[in-house]
């Protein structure tokens, strides 16, 4: 792989087969998203048949794609030649730049749409809705393309993808690829099936993830309902581990407990016995969410007396909270699986309202956990799935002019209409309509940045770098040598008195390099590592140009982390940053 703006010796080896070959022409050949600093041919003479190096420099240009290089050698009658598909990815994440306003009665906004990123990369739309909007393109591709794969970030990232569509008009090639998403995430649910039945939260781990279970076999209920083809075999696995389980309720969580009961009811295996168990034993000490699970689940077995007593007796206010595990809970991902469980119990009016609530609550460009991000689009286009926008009213006209184009005009229908303006680029587009009641406004603009736009900082959490050789010696980069591996040194400390989990460190490494992997090759640490206390944590992900690892934090304590380095094109290369985060 290689990046925008990297330059590198491509090395060619020519073998001479045969005593006839003496003169020999190498000539390289490159795609236009490639350039070539130097000679484009080179002469190599043998005396004898044997091997001849050379190489060749590349510059990479400013776009992404798939690249072409070609080499071919040439001698009287013998030739031979190769080609290799390059890829030219970014090491930099998706930018989007969001601008929100509202129009009403007649009014105009008139706004300029400048392109962000590398071509071919940006793209631009207006979003118009009923409500505040919270987002909802920027939300969804936030969970899409986010960049780890334990089972609730791989659930939360399809499980709005099952209504989507009756939220914004999408168009074939965007339902083909949401069908697509949710296919490839119900086969690959398949590897995180344990033997007791249930799935761990990583793909091959053997341990029980109580939340993720209960939320995979959740999205895989809902995607059978919703026509997807879901095997059975991988249905029985999952509610093998669920009714194992079903009747244990913890004093200071109950939300794992309603939760499977939920679920268990949306797949017609209601547990009647675990529901009362916990209505008798458990009720005064629920919490809200809790309370409002277990009615809608007494609601979805049939029981509508019993449902609607929890309900008139559930406390309203959720005290502000958030969870680094567990149920990867929040204050406002509560409010949003409580709005889907009203949608459930048929309280339109109810869910409206928090719905309403919850558009206001999402600020323009603030980070939100996967968990809420995926509960809240899945509350919102649950509602609109069942009950076609039961609260919004009409569809409002609206009108969108970009200079020396057909005057767009559109009807704001369900939650969001959206309409892509990238063909306005370098222009200024006017967006009215000419009805009295309010449209919210919100135009999203996003690619992929050339230069990264990541700040150095932290907070609650310190991270060090350091490269040492193989002798254990502190060295920097100007110690980097062609073929001579190093070792990348990582050190996560936590500078506050709190227990955070499911912290992930992402180390990109520039193209140039290779990573060594040593449980491939069999390798162990030498000495000196050992003396260092380095840990793998919970998981370790090893992929091509990066190493994600996922790990628990104490109190005040430091984790440390090793890669081996091989440098192995000599090059200039643009050294990404390394990146750690409490994922909730």
């Amino acid at each position: 792989v290689a990046r925008p703006l990297d330059k590198f010796k491509l090395p060619i080896s020519v073998f001479a087969m045969e005593d006839a070959i003496k003169d020999v022409t190498v000539e390289l050949s490159v795609s236009k998203e490639l350039g070539v600093q130097g000679a484009r041919e080179i002469s190599l003479l043998f005396d004898k048949p044997g091997e001849r190096d050379t190489a060749f420099t590349i510059n990479v240009g400013e776009s992404l794609g798939m690249a072409k290089v070609i080499v071919s050698a040439r001698s009287d009658t013998f030739k031979a030649s190769d080609t290799v598909a390059l890829p030219l990815n970014a090491p930099n994440p998706f930018y989007t730049d969001v601008f929100d306003t509202t129009i009403e009665d007649g009014g105009v906004v008139t706004l300029p749409i400048d392109p962000i990123g590398i071509p071919g990369t940006n793209s631009a739309s207006v979003a118009v809705t009923r409500i505040p909007d919270l987002q909802l393109t920027d939300r969804l591709n936030f969970l899409i393309r986010y960049p780890y794969g334990c089972i609730e970030q791989m659930v939360s990232s399809v499980f709005p993808q099952l209504y989507i569509g009756y939220l914004i008009e999408l168009t074939s090639y965007q339902k083909q690829n949401s069908t697509d998403n949710i296919n490839t995430a119900i086969k690959r649910l398949g590897k995180f099936t344990i033997p007791k039945g249930g799935f761990s939260y990583w793909p091959g781990k053997k341990e029980y993830s109580d939340w993720g279970t209960t939320y995979g076999t959740h999205f895989l209920v809902e995607a059978r309902n919703a026509g997807y083809n879901v095997p059975e075999s991988l249905m029985r696995k999952c509610f093998k581990g669920i009714q194992r389980y079903a009747k244990k309720s913890s004093k200071k969580n109950h939300r794992l407990q309603a939760y499977r009961l939920l679920v268990l009811a949306l797949a017609n295996k209601t547990n009647q016995g675990a529901m009362n168990l916990m209505r008798e034993n458990y009720l005064s000490s629920m919490d809200p969410l809790s309370r409002i699970m277990l009615a809608s689940t007494y609601y979805i077995a049939g029981q509508k007396d019993i449902a609607e007593e929890l309900f008139k007796h559930s406390p309203t206010e959720i005290t502000h909270y958030r969870e680094t595990g567990g149920s990867f809970g929040s204050s406002l991902r509560d409010r949003a699986m409580i709005a889907y469980c009203y949608i459930k119990m048929n309280k339109t009016g109810e869910a409206g309202k928090l719905i309403n609530k919850l558009c206001r609550d999402f600020k323009p460009g603030y980070w939100y956990s996967t968990q809420e991000t995926a509960i809240a689009l899945l509350a919102l286009s649950t509602m609109y799935h069942y009950h076609k926008s039961p609260y919004t009213g009409a569809d409002i006209p609206f009108t969108i002019e970009i200079p020396g184009e057909e005057i767009i005009q559109k009807m704001c229908k369900g939650y969001q209409t959206r309409v892509d303006i990238s063909s306005a680029y370098g222009k200024k587009i006017a967006i009215s309509t000419s009805h009295s009641e309010p449209l919210f406004i919100s135009v999203l603009r996003e690619g992929i940045p050339l230069h990264d736009t990541i700040k150095a900082e932290h907070s609650n959490l310190e991270l060090a770098r350091n490269l040492y050789n193989d002798d254990g010696e502190l060295m920097d980069l100007g110690g980097i040598k062609q073929g001579k591996p190093f070792w990348i040194h990582l050190r996560v400390r936590g500078i506050t008195a709190e227990y955070i989990e499911n912290v992930a460190l992402s180390n990109m490494i520039p193209s140039g390099w290779e990573i060594i992997n040593l449980r491939l090759e069999g390798l162990d640490y030498p000495q000196w590592i050992k003396n260092l206390r380095v840990t793998e944590g919970t998981y370790m992900d090893i992929r091509d140009d990066r190493i994600n690892w996922f790990f628990n934090l104490n109190q005040r304590s430091s984790s440390n982390f090793l890669a081996k380095i091989n440098p192995s094109f000599i090059g200039t290369y643009k050294l990404p940053p390394v990146v750690v985060e409490a994922m909730y």
